[in-house]
Formats: structure tokens, sequence, C-alpha cells
């Protein structure tokens, strides 16, 4: 590979690693946690809809686009219930395999 077509590769991977550490603070915000509320589960931020929620709702078969309009949630919303259930199941395997 030439020297050029490197340098831009590299250049490439530190724009996506970049875009993906924005997709991931965003994704982090929009799930939150209060001992107060929902006995502490977590809850699509601002409202007190249970992540545990969307993802039965997920599991059970029901299509996204119903679950956005019984919820009144957007696709970024369930988007970040689905991620933050993968974080929290790939932390537990982690830490299985330790």
């Amino acid at each position: 590979m030439a020297e050029g077509s490197l340098r831009e590769a590299k250049a490439r991977i530190a724009i996506l690693e970049a875009s993906l550490e924005q997709y991931r603070t965003e994704t982090k915000a929009q799930v939150w946690f209060d001992v107060k509320r929902q006995s502490g589960r977590p809850c699509i931020y601002g409202t007190r809809i249970p992540v545990g929620q969307i993802i039965a709702c997920l599991l059970r078969g029901q299509s996204e686009h119903s679950i956005r309009m019984d919820y009144n949630i957007n696709a970024a919303q369930v988007e970040a219930c689905r991620v933050y259930t993968l974080r929290l199941l790939g932390d537990r395997r982690d830490s299985e395999t330790d």
C-alpha cells in the first residue's frame, strides 16, 4: 500500500472512530437512571418508560413502528434501548470470562 493511501485510510478510520464515539455518547444520553423513579430501572431519557419494557416488546415480535406509536417515542430512542441492552449483556459476558 502506498504511503498516501495508508495516510488516507488512517484518516478515514479516525473519522469513523469519532463518529462512533459521538453515537455512543448520544445513545448513552438517551438512557437514564434515578433510584427515586421507576425503582432505579433504566428508562428512556425524559420519560418514565423502562428500557426493559421496550426490549420486551421487541422480543415479543412487536414492530418498531408499532412500539414507537404506542409509546410516543422515536426510532433513535428504540435504538438506544437496543444498544444499552447489548452493552449491558456484553459487559456481563466480559466479566464472566475473567
